[in-house]
């Protein structure tokens, strides 16, 4: 996670890469495999990249803050919110909404 909306990937303890697209804090990552993963932060939006530096995708679907984020088997994932929601994605949709 990061304060500063920027997103460094690291090889051997040397920084290749600063990602920036984010444009509040960086809260959570999830790994989706050697060359893609996945962001979340506090602009309610998750971010899909790859570890060569690009932004691959934008996807909305939260009204504040997003706190986590982790993989579902079968391609997708699941973010939690400030706006009190669980909401499961897949093929980069939201596809079910719980309210707590």
């Amino acid at each position: 996670a990061s304060a500063d909306k920027l997103i460094k990937l690291w090889k051997a303890g040397v920084s290749t890469h600063t990602l920036s697209g984010h444009t509040d804090a960086v809260r959570s990552l999830a790994v989706i495999s050697s060359s893609e993963f996945l962001s979340a932060g506090n602009d309610a939006s998750v971010r899909r990249w790859s570890t060569t530096g690009d932004c691959l995708g934008t996807y909305y679907g939260h009204d504040n803050y997003i706190y986590s984020i982790s993989l579902l088997g079968g391609g997708g994932w699941v973010t939690s919110g400030e706006d009190r929601s669980v909401r499961v994605w897949r093929d980069n949709a939201v596809v079910q909404t719980i309210y707590l």
